[in-house]
């Protein structure tokens, strides 16, 4: 991800970057869950999931290729969605749809 992107969702989000290097203890980790199309599958998703990690987070990441908010008979977001977050009870969660 690029760095300043990276540098305004910490600072949007309140949660300082850690040090390089430096990895906050599991219990204390913010949570993030991400979850949105093909994008949060692969190429956007897997590298976003990497660097929240670095930064301290405890990742959990969903991404069902060829989805979106319109097609609710393939993949019902509206319904999933509440059911991930209650499962994985994150911090913050970030959605991606293109």
């Amino acid at each position: 991800m690029h760095t300043p992107l990276l540098a305004l969702l910490t600072f949007a989000l309140g949660i300082p970057a850690l040090p390089d290097g430096q990895v906050c203890p599991e219990a204390s980790r913010p949570r993030a869950l991400i979850l949105g199309d093909s994008n949060i599958y692969s190429d956007l998703g897997r590298p976003l999931q990497a660097r929240l990690s670095d930064l301290g987070f405890a990742t959990a990441r969903m991404g069902k290729p060829t989805s979106g908010m319109a097609r609710p008979d393939f993949y019902d977001w509206i319904a999933e969605a509440p059911r991930l977050i209650e499962g994985y009870r994150p911090d913050v969660v970030l959605i991606l749809f293109g």
